[in-house]
This record gives structure tokens, sequence and C-alpha cells, in this order.
């Protein structure tokens, strides 16, 4: 068949070109909610998330011999799950 196991390419960055103005108007839109709703200091919180892979895939596959390009079906899926600590 002409196959060899091979390491997979590369997949896609998720950001979106214009993630800059993106940042900036949600927090534009988080100052003016607090501002004008009157949204006390003690209802503010700093919330991060960060997940915790518990099944890792492996980025390799077989294709055939010679291609540059190796691409890969949910090469950049991972099962994971997400802890969001809050401080206030």
């Amino acid at each position: 068949m002409g196959w060899s196991f091979q390491t997979t390419t590369c997949a896609a960055q998720k950001l979106p070109q214009n993630i800059n103005e993106i940042a900036l108007e949600a927090y534009l839109q988080e100052a003016y909610l607090i501002l004008n709703y009157s949204i006390a200091p003690e209802f503010c919180r700093n919330t991060d998330q960060t997940q915790t892979v518990f099944q890792q895939g492996t980025g390799n596959t077989w294709h055939q011999k010679g291609d540059k390009q190796v691409p890969a079906a949910g090469i950049d899926e991972k099962r994971v799950f997400i802890l969001a600590p809050s401080i206030s």
C-alpha cells in the first residue's frame, strides 16, 4: 500500500484575526456594566480556567510515503476536564 508511520503536521490555529479588538471590546463592555449598574467591588471576581488533559493523542498516523503534509482528523482534540477557580 506504500504507507509508513509518520508524525502528523500541526493543526491550524483557532484564534481569530482580530483577537486584540475582541479582547478590548470585552474589557470595555465589562467596565461599562460595572459602572452603569453600580456593581460593588465585592462581586467582581478574577476567574481563570485551566484544562487538565487525561487522554492525549499520539500525533502519529499511517499515511502514504513521501507526502509532505500529513493531515489527521481530530489531532487537536483532547479529553480534558476544566478547573475554574475564582479569587475575590
